[in-house]
């Protein structure tokens, strides 16, 4: 198998539709320092944060609650 690598990077924002909970996922270009990360958030609706995702997309996502 050759080398991973993933052809999009930037910000995708989503929205559940049923509680108004909103995040955000940045996927982050490649680079020496920052091969396959990525980092978002979720917030409530009244714009409270109570989730953090990062980790790296080739390996597991890990997502902590803060609330």
């Amino acid at each position: 198998m050759g080398p991973q690598y993933l052809d999009h990077y930037g910000e995708i924002n989503f929205k559940n539709g049923t509680t108004g909970d909103t995040g955000t996922l940045k996927l982050i270009e490649g680079s020496s320092d920052a091969s396959f990360q990525l980092k978002g958030f979720v917030k409530d609706k009244q714009e409270t944060q109570y989730c953090i995702i990062q980790s790296k997309w080739n390996s597991e996502i890990s997502i902590t609650v803060t609330e």
